[in-house]
């Protein structure tokens, strides 16, 4: 036998690297756990584009905006929006990446579907989209209550918000005021 022949790691080596994959773990699991609700946002804003491009092409042709009802505006589905239906893509209107989990937005009760709106006083010519965002940075409008759009085009800038929880108070309408993705016309 060999004296001072050393095989495997010391109790030290070991530490330190264990140390260093901790380390690495705590810098990187708030990027992998955020990726989901960023994935689910970055679809919410694409089906609202889609929708404001379905809403355009029926224009294009002659197929007026819907009519809202309401100040706090109705559910984008294809009950509202019979005449514009064949222009969305697949021949109905997105539904929201959460769907029956999402949340409850202005004057639409049905949970996971986009808000649709016609801003008053433009006869029909202006409306507005949105959509309940899981992110803060994501989204840009700081409404505490969807009806305020109905006299706006413009959203106003975010308030810094740490999380949107829709479910805070168990009711599924959203409690965050900067959590919405707004785009009007």
């Amino acid at each position: 036998m060999k004296i001072g022949s050393k095989k495997g790691f010391t109790l030290i080596e070991l530490l330190i690297v264990i140390a260093i994959i901790g380390i690495l773990a705590v810098a990187l699991l708030p990027t992998v756990l955020g990726a989901p609700a960023k994935g689910r946002d970055a679809a919410r804003k694409a089906n609202l584009n889609a929708t404001v491009t379905a809403l355009e092409g029926a224009m294009v042709d002659g197929v007026a905006y819907p009519a809202s009802g309401t100040t706090g505006g109705v559910c984008v589905d294809a009950n509202k929006f019979p005449t514009q239906v064949k222009y969305f893509q697949g021949g109905t209107p997105p539904k929201d990446p959460s769907g029956a989990n999402g949340p409850k937005l202005g004057g639409c009760g049905t949970r996971g579907a986009y808000v649709y709106g016609v801003s008053s006083g433009s006869n029909g010519k202006n409306y507005w989209l949105a959509a309940y965002m899981e992110v803060p940075a994501d989204a840009n409008a700081a409404y505490s209550d969807i009806s305020a759009l109905s006299d706006k085009t413009d959203p106003p800038a975010p308030t810094v918000q740490a999380v949107c929880d829709p479910y805070a108070t168990g009711t599924g309408v959203p409690q965050a005021t900067s959590c919405l993705y707004i785009v009007s016309k």
